[in-house]
Order: structure tokens, then C-alpha cells, then sequence
């Protein structure tokens, strides 16, 4: 390899956490966590959240190839909070000519979070989960009792 970090390595999240981002998209938030980048962008209307969006995505994506890092444009996604989030479908966020797909949720750190900031899309997602793992706390909560089964 010429560069980067082998997909999987042990290194590979903590050298991307290596590389600063903040500075580079003064208009936004950006959290790192691992390989997974997360930009955040917020502003009295919607106009003037999508289009701090669309400028910050392109100072974003001009940060990631001059750093030979790579975007996954199949898998990145935006979400609008808020009041006002049916007349968002109005806008666009491009990533070079692509427009992101808008989704109603999508999962941060493990919980789902709605657009509408309810809890249903993650207890629904937490009740399709628990199913698999009820045996394992039936035999953990067997073996400290010492229950013969």
C-alpha cells in the first residue's frame, strides 16, 4: 500500500480519529466516531440549514480527497429535524452531482433516531433485537442461581 490503512485493521479507527477535521467546515459540526463521520448543520429555516449543508458537504469532500480519504456516497444520508420537516423535501444536499437520499431515521452510536425525535423507530428496532438474546440472559440468570435445566 502506497497509503491509508488496511479495511479492518486495529489501527484504522484510531488514525482516522488522528486526522482534525474540525476546522475545515467552520459552518458545522463534525463528530467522529471510528470510520463513520457525522456532520451536523442547524439555522433558523430551512434555506439557510441546506444551504450551510451543501457548502459544508463540499468543504467536507474537499478535505477528504486532498487527505486521500474516501466518501461513500451509496451510504451517506441526511436527516431534518424539527418543525418544519414535511416542507424539507423542497431541497437537495448534492455530493459532487448526487443528491443524498433523505431518510426519516437513521442510527447514531447505536440508537435510531426519527425525525420527528420520537423513540418509536428505537424501541421498535430494540423489540426486533431482545428476541435473540432472551436465551442468553435465561442461562446467565440460571447459572448464578445454580438452576439445573
Amino acid at each position: 500500500m502506497t497509503y491509508g490503512v488496511p479495511q479492518g485493521s486495529i489501527l484504522g479507527p484510531l488514525l482516522f480519529l488522528l486526522y482534525y477535521i474540525e476546522n475545515c467546515v467552520p459552518n458545522a459540526t463534525v463528530k467522529l466516531f471510528a470510520d463513520d463521520t457525522n456532520l451536523f448543520v442547524h439555522g433558523k429555516t430551512l434555506l439557510e440549514v441546506f444551504d450551510k449543508a451543501n457548502n459544508s458537504i463540499i468543504l467536507l469532500y474537499d478535505w477528504f480527497c486532498a487527505n486521500r480519504l474516501s466518501l461513500s456516497v451509496e451510504k451517506s444520508c441526511y436527516s431534518v429535524f424539527g418543525s418544519d420537516v414535511s416542507a424539507a423535501s423542497a431541497y437537495t444536499i448534492l455530493l459532487g452531482t448526487t443528491n443524498l437520499n433523505a431518510v426519516n431515521s437513521a442510527k447514531y452510536f447505536g440508537i435510531v433516531i426519527y425525525s420527528d425525535l420520537s423513540w418509536k423507530s428505537h424501541v421498535d428496532y430494540l423489540i426486533k433485537k431482545l428476541p435473540k438474546f432472551t436465551g442468553i440472559f435465561f442461562i446467565h440468570y440460571a447459572l448464578e442461581l445454580n438452576l439445573k435445566f
